[in-house]
């Protein structure tokens, strides 16, 4: 069997995997928009503080990240329902290693800016392409830091065409949805969205994304957005499980069988 007939497979099954979770993490949409407000407020109010400031926005920032991500866990591990509750117990789940890796891509970013703006521009992309699967390494696996970057780099090394296909199919999505409602701002938006998912963990900024102006349309498209951005955050983890528990050889083998 194919490996086109194989992957379309696994995207299938992720998928519907996904709109059954969808339905048990309601919740979990909740955290993501005060995940943005509470970072929103936190950036405005240190500010002045300048480097100690932006050392604590950091923290902020891992903290929101890692207690959605924890609350996406439940969805993907399908045992049970996202409840309320669990918006007051999960928070600071998964935070140490949330900042572990930013740590490392600050670093990296001081290298970046001492490089040309097109080199490091390219630098970035490759590093979000290289290490698309930290998201879903962050609650799925035992790993922080340096040792979770080189478990996902050997991840896409083995599952580069099946986890990016995907990848290329969310990004444009986003890119009919930002024509379809930001029409003039489309290509720059969507640039920026594509970067949502990934190591960067540009899904916790979705919230100042969708909402561009203050009208009914752009409103709909932000409940649109936020709606696609956990779908398609819970579908990655249930092809991520996929991928990684199981070898091309193997998921062929079952296929066919």
């Amino acid at each position: 069997m194919s490996l086109l007939t194989t992957t379309l497979g696994l995207y299938r099954d992720s998928f519907l995997d996904a709109g059954r979770a969808l339905g048990r993490s309601v919740w979990a949409v909740v955290a993501l928009v005060v995940a943005y407000v509470v970072m929103a407020v936190a950036s405005r109010l240190l500010a002045p503080f300048g480097f100690a400031g932006g050392f604590v926005m950091a923290i902020v920032q891992a903290v929101a990240i890692g207690w959605y991500l924890s609350l996406v866990a439940i969805g993907v591990q399908g045992r049970r329902r996202v409840l309320a509750s669990d918006l007051r117990d999960n928070v600071g789940h998964h935070a140490s290693t949330v900042i572990s890796v930013l740590f490392v891509f600050w670093i990296a970013s001081l290298v970046f800016m001492l490089l040309p703006p097109v080199a490091g521009l390219a630098a970035a992309l490759v590093a979000s392409l290289v290490f698309n699967s930290v998201p879903e390494m962050v609650y799925q696996e035992d790993a922080e830091s340096i040792g979770l970057l080189g478990d996902a780099m050997r991840f896409m090394q083995q599952n580069w065409p099946e986890w990016l296909g995907a990848q290329i199919i969310g990004g444009l999505l986003l890119v009919a949805w930002a024509f379809a409602f930001h029409g003039a701002l489309a290509l720059p938006l969507a640039l920026s969205l594509i970067q949502m998912f990934g190591p960067f963990f540009g899904f916790v900024q979705v919230g100042g994304m969708a909402l561009l102006d203050n009208t009914p349309k752009a409103y709909a498209g932000a409940v649109v957005l936020l709606a696609f951005t956990h779908f398609f955050l819970l579908f990655r983890g249930h092809l991520y499980k996929r991928l990684a528990r199981s070898s091309r050889r193997g998921r062929a083998w079952r296929a066919r069988m």
